[in-house]
């Protein structure tokens, strides 16, 4: 599997040669296929969270951009805990 082989080619001694001494581990033919598709929904998962924080990032850069030019007034939300 690419992703298997990936993460050993990653975690491997660097150097001239090294390639030679790469340990490449198997996944046995019955999990391929359930470890394939959990690394692949893994993949999507992750990839929604970098979308959704680089959303979050801009929020906040456009929060104190309004907030700092005065375009915005912030006010303190009342404190649910003590009502």
């Amino acid at each position: 599997m690419p992703e298997i082989i990936a993460v050993d080619v990653a975690g491997a001694t660097p150097g001239p040669g090294a390639w030679r001494r790469w340990l490449l581990r198997r996944v046995d033919h019955r999990n391929a296929g359930p470890l394939a598709r959990t690394l692949v929904a893994i993949a999507d998962a992750r990839a929604d969270l970098e979308a959704r924080s680089a959303r979050l990032d801009e929020y906040a850069t456009l929060l104190i951009t309004a907030a700092t030019s005065g375009a915005v007034a912030l006010i303190d939300a009342p404190d649910d805990k003590n009502t």
